[in-house]
């Protein structure tokens, strides 16, 4: 139960909490605590000792002590001898604290009151002397070990009541007691013995109800140490007084005025006095207005007929089981709430009826500002409570601190005052931030199935009532704050790559502040990559990937990385450059699907880097891969040409006089095909033949003539058809170099290849047709002529295959020689005949190969009539050299063959001679 205290400026607000309940036919008369004690003092005369241990909540009854028949009146705690004198009717026991453990110290007789002898105020020191009350006299007694001894006694009839006062008069200890005996208050001076006189509290008409009652307390408003006393009256007329005193019997302050007297006692709590009256009502009034501020009918806690009693004691602690429970930490996903440190309510003041005692404390001021934090969420008024909580929280400590960051951080929050934030936000407490930066990116709008963080019960169940904006800005600026001290918070990390907004935020990002998390592709790092593919961050991924390669190749890692580039190709213009990323993983990638796939995807985009990457690395296990490329790229992509010429390139990287027919094979078949057959290249191709002709004709008088495969190699760039010149070139060229190395070709002569003027010339390779007849009649004169000196069809003077060219040339017998001449020189002097412009021929005939081949009756006898000496001058002239040549030849051999004659026998005397003598 709760009283509210309304007293301007503040108001206070008090609990009533069940302390205990004896669970007997005993009722209490009086209480009493010390440490995590409390005695229980019963009409029975039993004392019940309760203890609170750290691990239970409550206080647990260990001792029950029966003292003697009669109700326990009083206890005194005696701190210095740590002993507890109980009084039980009129005798005074000894026991020793905190276990009640009997003592051998004398009982003390005809006791009506005990209370400790205070020391001086300036002294400020527990007391071993104690003041005892009887119907006779005072007593100043002392301990003297287990002894009682008597310091001083003074005579006074009636004492029923007293207590030391704490004079600045001794230097030692009181010398001043207040005492009141059956009808009025006195004040003894026990130093002088003296009585003061003050004034009667009950007349002899009232009620045996009326006690005196008087209480020692401190007037914070006069002085840390200004000791004042509140004396009740009973006025009559069913009225009560409460006058104020000092230790001098000086009024101190004014009156306070009851209805009723306060039977059930009085007990101060600054700046209120709290009084019980006959009808069991407690009554709040103010020590400093005088005037009652609350009121309370105490048979809400306890339907009772018995009297509810007052008292003051030593602090008691009771848990604050709501504030403990709202600070308490607990999972934010889960339902689960963690240990938590006990939060105590402290309070002396304990209210008891019958069986049940009750604690009286303030209310905690903490609880007290959350609900009304909670109450002001509601009304939507926050701004009102923001000062209250900076104050308490620079007052706080702990974990009581860390709550009241909470809540402000929320209002602050709630209020749009994200500057103000920022201060308690990267508060920390034991080198951790108080306010996880995980409930900060929630309350922003970012949640997610796997958020999860410690936070206190108490904010916990209110999160959800606060809206807040949501402020990308600012939420980016504190994890940046907070990111240094928090890298492996993988929601932070999260969250400040989706508030990141390009690819180089998000690759200074990962080469500065997280680097140090990407050590491999774990699962955390793989929700960073996917947030990143799903913003499109493409740069900032394929460069992670990258890292994450370098420090560990790993192949499902590289696959990732190409597929993402493919990805990115396919849609984004200028990124050709990406091609190098997908070839310098490669040689990484194991599977061959993966492998194969990639690479074929790398040739659609660039085939010439494709083309160098399979060159470079057309070894071991890529070999047999890259073939299956190629057969791939024939068999789906035979009806494209770059895809058709990048496999030619392919094999021919390869190329050996031992697999030339897969290169034959698919020159052939693209040469064939439409692609490359089509009319424009014929077209294009038969005026170049038409034009090799007119070019090449017999009546130009230049020589030599250049070959037809010379030629077209020049006009490549310039035919309209070089694609069709190139692969005629291959072609020819592979299938001379294997009929050179004595290799059949036949397969590759197919009809459909030779038939029409396009391919006519490619006839010269077929085994049966007269080479020479066959290179005249495509007007190819040099190759003709080189064909009959060589034996050998001539190469190109620019070859496409020169290592295959080299190993192929073989030499043929020089017999035919004459023969395949005869043949040119017949055609020639044909052509002369039906054209005399074509003359100039038979004189290039006869100037090479005339007097090499031929004597001068053999040229002669062929050459018509009517040809023009002028072309046979030059021969001619090379006949006469030669015979006069020839002439001194035979000349010069007669005569060394003479001299060597005559040298012999002069020689062969010289031995006839010597052998003599």
């Amino acid at each position: 139960m709760k009283i509210e205290v309304k007293d301007d400026p503040n108001s206070h607000s008090f609990k009533l909490d069940l302390l205990l309940d004896v669970d007997s036919d005993d009722v209490i008369t009086c209480v009493s605590s010390y440490d995590a004690n409390i005695y229980v003092g019963t009409s029975s005369g039993r004392v019940l000792h309760y203890h609170r241990f750290e691990d239970i909540p409550g206080y647990m009854l260990i001792g029950n002590v029966q003292i003697l028949e009669e109700p326990i009146k009083k206890f005194v705690i005696i701190p210095a001898v740590e002993k507890v004198l109980i009084l039980c009717g009129s005798i005074a026991s000894f026991y020793r604290l905190p276990d009640l453990s009997p003592t051998s110290t004398r009982k003390l007789k005809d006791i009506n009151d005990v209370s400790l002898l205070m020391y001086s105020s300036e002294q400020n020191r527990p007391s071993d002397k104690m003041l005892l009350f009887s119907s006779n006299n005072i007593r100043i007694v002392q301990f003297d070990e287990e002894q009682i001894k008597l310091l001083k006694k003074i005579n006074y009839s009636n004492a029923i009541k007293g207590i030391s006062t704490t004079s600045t008069m001794s230097t030692n200890f009181s010398n001043l007691v207040l005492v009141a005996n059956t009808k009025n208050y006195d004040i003894i001076d026990m130093r002088l013995t003296r009585k003061i006189p003050l004034f009667d509290y009950r007349s002899d008409d009232d009620d045996d109800k009326i006690e005196p009652n008087f209480i020692q307390f401190e007037a914070r408003d006069r002085g840390s140490t200004f000791q004042e006393y509140l004396l009740t009256i009973n006025s009559g007329d069913n009225t009560s007084l409460a006058m104020f005193i000092n230790s001098l019997g000086d009024v101190t302050r004014g009156t306070l005025t009851w209805s009723g007297y306060p039977v059930g006692g009085i007990a101060v709590e600054w700046p209120y006095v709290m009084s019980i009256f006959p009808n069991n009502e407690l009554q709040v009034s103010s020590l400093i207005t005088l005037d009652t501020k609350a009121t309370l009918d105490l048979t809400q806690l306890h339907s009772t007929s018995s009297t509810f009693k007052i008292d003051k004691t030593s602090t008691i602690s009771v848990e604050c089981s709501t504030l403990t429970s709202i600070l308490r930490t607990c999972s934010f996903k889960e339902n689960s709430i963690g240990p938590g440190d006990v939060i105590n309510d402290l309070g002396n003041l304990v209210i008891f009826s019958g069986s049940k005692l009750w604690l009286m404390f303030p209310e905690n001021d903490i609880l007290q500002t959350y609900d009304s934090w909670l109450e002001l969420l509601d009304e939507g008024n926050l701004d009102s409570i923001v000062e209250t909580i900076r104050k308490k929280i620079d007052k706080s400590t702990g974990r009581i601190k860390s709550f009241m960051i909470h809540m402000l951080v929320l209002c602050l929050f709630q209020l749009e005052k994200f500057n103000e934030a920022k201060k308690y936000l990267f508060s920390t407490s034991e080198m951790k931030p108080i306010i996880d930066p995980c409930l900060v990116v929630y309350l922003f709008g970012y949640s997610y199935d796997d958020l999860d963080f410690k936070l206190f019960s108490g904010i916990k169940d209110n999160i959800n009532r606060f809206k807040i904006i949501k402020n990308d800005k600012f939420l980016l600026t504190y994890i940046k704050g907070a990111y240094p001290v928090l890298s492996n918070s993988q929601i932070l990390r999260r969250t400040f790559v989706k508030l990141l907004n390009s690819d180089d935020e998000v690759i200074d990002f990962f080469e500065g502040k997280d680097i140090n998390n990407w050590s491999s592709l774990n699962k955390a790092n793989q929700e960073i990559i996917d947030i990143l593919e799903e913003k499109k961050f493409n740069d900032a991924t394929i460069h992670i990937y990258r890292k994450l390669l370098e420090v560990k190749p790993d192949e499902d890692l590289a696959v990732k990385v190409c597929n993402l580039i493919l990805n990115v190709m396919s849609g984004q213009e200028n990124s050709f450059h990406l091609v190098d990323i997908i070839l310098e993983n490669l040689p990484i990638i194991s599977s061959e699907n993966n492998y194969s796939s990639l690479l074929f995807e790398v040739l659609k985009v660039d085939k010439d880097k494709g083309i160098n990457y399979m060159k470079s690395n057309n070894k071991s296990k890529f070999k047999a891969i890259h073939n299956e490329i190629m057969s791939d790229i024939s068999s789906k992509y035979g009806d494209a040409l770059d895809f058709s010429l990048l496999r030619i390139e392919f094999l021919e990287a390869s190329l050996s006089s031992e697999n030339l027919d897969e290169l034959l094979n698919e020159v052939l078949r693209l040469l064939l095909s439409p692609l490359i057959l089509n009319e424009n290249n014929i077209n294009n191709f038969e005026i170049l033949i038409e034009t090799y002709r007119i070019l090449n004709s017999l009546q130009d008088p230049k020589w030599p003539k250049i070959s037809w495969l010379d030629y077209l190699h020049i006009r490549i760039n310039s035919s309209g058809c070089n694609d069709l010149i190139i692969l005629y070139l291959k072609f020819f060229e592979l299938l001379l170099i294997k009929t050179n190395l004595g290799k059949d070709i036949t397969e590759f002569l197919k009809d459909e290849l030779l038939e029409g003027k396009t391919f006519s010339y490619f006839n010269v390779l077929k085994p049966d047709v007269d080479v020479i007849n066959h290179l005249l009649s495509h007007s190819d004169f040099s190759a003709a002529e080189v064909f009959a000196i060589n034996g050998r069809l001539p190469y190109p003077k620019i070859k496409s295959y020169p290592k295959l060219t080299e190993e192929s040339k073989i030499n043929k017998s020089t017999s035919s020689i004459k023969l395949n001449l005869i043949t040119i020189f017949d055609y020639y002097l044909k052509e002369n005949t039906t054209d005399s412009a074509n003359e100039f021929s038979v004189a290039h005939f006869i100037s090479n190969y005339g007097s090499t081949y031929f004597t001068p009756n053999e040229i002669v006898s062929k050459l018509p009539s009517d040809i023009p000496l002028v072309h046979l001058l030059d021969y001619f002239s090379s006949v006469i050299i030669e015979f006069n040549l020839e002439s001194r030849k035979k000349i010069l051999q007669k005569s060394l063959t003479k001299a060597d004659s005559e040298f012999t026998r002069q020689i062969y005397r010289q031995f006839l001679e010597e052998g003599t003598n």
